[in-house]
């Protein structure tokens, strides 16, 4: 059986190219005849072997046609085996109340939980997932599965009418958790992922944490927004228009309340409590120290059928046949030319394939480094005629692995290769320079990250000119309209870093002049210690 049935659709090419030369064939004839004297005719004959030339053209026709069926995946010999497939149980529980609606976090809390808990759910491999919704009460959007498609449709209805009740209840959150989601089994490597601005309201969350706690259940607690003053609650009404939210005339201001998450954290076996307040967060990274690299379990044991391929068997005479015919004397010259050319489309066809296949396999399997591997092994293999798409495959694996100075290097070769060619591939230049934009925005955060935990403002002079970078792509971009607003959400959350690196690039510039007084002052006083 064939994998890649699409393919063999360029099997109706050959029998176009064949009636193409044979038609020429004839007029050149016709026009020899009726032109060239005896003479002519005669020494053109002499020069010609119709058998020769016939022999070579049906090699060429051979070798393309082994190639296509080369490109269309041929597989039988099934092979059966075992796999065992291991993993943990982590559930997602979200504050879905209208507290989460502050916008101290760009577009607004709940927004970037959710667009957060998406970029992590790329990186899953071979985890079981659920979903909870909370506030007043708790649903339970998704149950444990591996089906990630299914988690993506039910993160995608998260909001705040995800549930009927106002409030914020941790305490009743988990344990709806604990008794709905999680079987009553004893068993290692179950996490809950707890996203909220941690305002209970009377349902004894600690007592909760402590139950689960007994149960072998770790709680990572993820607090977000302002722990300091607060935010102004901004609602909006049935028309889209926001509003100030009000309790008895007073404006109502959110505020996280970090005791009370880290006392329900450290109630759990391993529990972590994060105080992301208004900052920048990478969950996907956090999943990886934190849930992806920790003890797992058995989920299941699965028997697998798959067909061993055997493209091999008809690349390797497609070559030969077409090495061949180039030794053969040649007929007519440019229709050799026009069939040399569709072999040689073919056969890069077959080589995309089947060597591109084991890459892309592992790039969507999320295992970034052994897709690199094979691109690499790829890369290797074409010398100097490297393709952009895989510059472009390579940058997306060393993004996942958080290379994300090798993935720009890679990102620009593909807009440089790709600018250079004789018709240049529009999307993939505009999938490059939105991804390179992204990198961008990874590599400003990492430096201010680092900036602000040394207290040190060398890496911010990077960190500005990356995020510029991805500001001015990211608005010069024309984007399909499914797009857009996710192009703007890009756009409010970069300029939310630009923002926080200025303000830490002043606040990093005041310590250092305070420093500089301190130590001013304290050689001042040492003189005239000195001089007493």
């Amino acid at each position: 059986m064939f994998t890649n049935l699409q393919s063999l659709n360029w099997l109706w090419m050959l029998p176009i190219f064949a009636a193409i030369i044979a038609i020429q064939h004839l007029r050149s004839k016709k026009r020899l005849e009726r032109l060239a004297g005896p003479n002519a005719r005669a020494a053109f004959r002499s020069q010609c072997n119709d058998a020769v030339a016939l022999l070579r053209w049906m090699m060429i026709f051979a070798g393309c046609a082994l190639l296509i069926l080369a490109l269309a995946g041929p597989a039988w010999d099934p092979v059966t085996e075992t796999v065992t497939r291991q993993g943990r149980d982590v559930v997602f529980l979200v504050d879905v109340s209208k507290s989460m609606l502050a916008e101290d976090l760009r577009p607004n809390r709940l927004e970037r939980a959710r667009a957060d808990i998406q970029d992590c759910v790329d990186a899953l491999k071979g985890d079981r997932v659920g979903l909870v919704a909370f506030a007043g009460t708790s649903a339970v959007l998704c149950p444990l599965m591996q089906d990630y498609g299914f988690f993506r449709m039910m993160l995608a209805e998260l909001s705040t009418d995800a549930v009927t009740r106002g409030g914020t209840n941790l305490g009743d959150a988990l344990r709806t958790v604990q008794k709905k989601v999680f079987d009553e089994q004893q068993r290692l490597g179950r996490d809950i992922i707890l996203i909220t601005d941690g305002e209970d309201h009377d349902s004894m969350p600690v007592e909760a944490a402590k139950a689960i706690g007994q149960d072998d259940i770790r709680l990572i607690a993820i607090g977000i927004g302002d722990d300091k003053k607060g935010t102004l609650l901004q609602v909006p009404d049935d028309k889209g228009v926001k509003s100030v939210l009000r309790y008895n005339g007073e404006p109502v201001r959110s505020k996280l309340d970090s005791d009370t998450l880290r006392a329900m954290a450290t109630a759990t076996p391993g529990g972590i409590y994060l105080p992301v307040a208004t900052n920048a967060f990478n969950l996907k990274e956090t999943y990886k120290a934190l849930v992806d690299s920790a003890e797992k379990h058995l989920l299941e044991n699965a028997i697998v059928e798959h067909l061993q391929p055997k493209s091999q068997l008809f690349l390797l005479p497609a070559m030969i046949l077409l090495a061949l015919a180039l030794f053969l004397p040649n007929g007519r010259k440019p229709s050799a030319k026009i069939i040399a050319a569709f072999a040689l489309v073919i056969s890069i066809g077959a080589l995309d394939a089947n060597d591109f296949s084991e890459g892309n396999k592992a790039l969507a399997n999320g295992d970034f480094a052994t897709a690199l591997k094979h691109y690499t092994e790829l890369r290797e293999t074409l010398g100097d005629e490297i393709p952009p798409a895989l510059d472009y495959n390579s940058a997306l694996a060393q993004y996942g692995m958080g290379d994300y100075n090798g993935a720009l290097t890679s990102l620009r070769n593909v807009v440089e290769t790709n600018g250079l060619a004789d018709t240049p591939n529009e999307a993939l230049d505009s999938k490059a320079r939105l991804s390179i934009a992204n990198t961008q925005f990874r590599i400003a955060e990492a430096a201010a990250t680092q900036a602000e935990q040394n207290n040190n403002p060398e890496p911010l002079k990077a960190a500005k000119e990356a995020v510029e970078e991805s500001l001015q792509i990211f608005k010069n971009t024309i984007p399909d309209k499914k797009f857009k607003e996710a192009i703007d959400n890009n756009i409010s959350v970069a300029e939310e870093l630009k923002k926080r690196i200025d303000e830490l690039e002043k606040k990093l510039q005041q310590n250092e002049q305070s420093q500089q007084n301190e130590q001013s002052q304290q050689n001042e006083q040492s003189q005239q210690n000195e001089q007493s």
